[in-house]
């Protein structure tokens, strides 16, 4: 056989073999998409540096309305530690993706996202147990406590974390309102996001949630 017969077919090799990887590319990337379609994605709103807590409520699919009782679940996945090996990034868009530096793989879904999963439909059953009982199930917490702070931001409420003191700050990411120790020992000292947390001043005593300069007379 000749170089130049020896040579085509090399070609006609290497030629056959980059389409078939760019066919194969290109069906992987329509899965990926395909897939992208129906997962769970973090994305910071505009406006916002970080996450909150009603981002992870919209990603855990948390009902505030009808199951207030499981806010407690968005908050601690918010303030959760990353694993070892997982970094979380942002594009310029606010979408959040993780990326394993151990596998070198990028994904939309968070790390911690099926145990906390797991962990809500158990929540979620215990709920539907205790619903069944009234003695019990008028002594559960109904007050969508994250969708009051966001409409009453100025109102003077006890500490969330200790329920003795009053408030001073309110977490703008916890959503959350509380007393000076209590905001120092959960934020200060933590290993995960919690520590890059914002915090508000609130005043001393309630303020009227309209005006915000008088004190109110009547609460609605």
């Amino acid at each position: 056989m000749s170089p130049l017969a020896a040579d085509g077919i090399v070609r006609q090799t290497l030629g056959g073999e980059a389409e078939r990887l760019g066919k194969q590319l290109d069906v992987d990337t329509l899965k990926y998409l395909e897939e992208a379609k129906s997962c769970r994605a973090l994305q910071i709103p505009a406006g916002q540096d970080q996450l909150t807590a009603m981002e992870y409520v919209a990603y855990l699919g948390i009902k505030l309305d009808l199951e207030p009782e499981l806010a407690w679940l968005a908050r601690e996945m918010l303030a959760a530690p990353m694993p070892p090996n997982a970094e979380l990034k942002v594009s310029k868009a606010g979408v959040v993706y993780f990326h394993d530096t151990v596998n070198d793989y990028y994904t939309i879904e968070h790390p911690l996202t099926q145990r906390y999963l797991k962990v809500l439909e158990r929540q979620r059953v215990d709920l539907l147990c205790l619903g069944t009982k009234p003695s019990v199930n008028g002594l559960l917490f109904k007050q969508p406590d994250m969708l009051f702070q966001r409409q009453f931001r100025n109102l003077q409420i006890p500490c969330q974390s200790c329920g003795v003191m009053q408030s001073t700050v309110k977490c703008n990411q916890c959503l959350m309102s509380f007393c000076g120790s209590c905001a120092d020992a959960l934020h200060k000292t933590s290993l995960g996001p919690r520590s890059n947390h914002t915090f508000l001043q609130t005043a001393c005593g309630s303020l009227c949630s309209s005006c915000t300069m008088k004190k109110p007379q009547v609460y609605c």
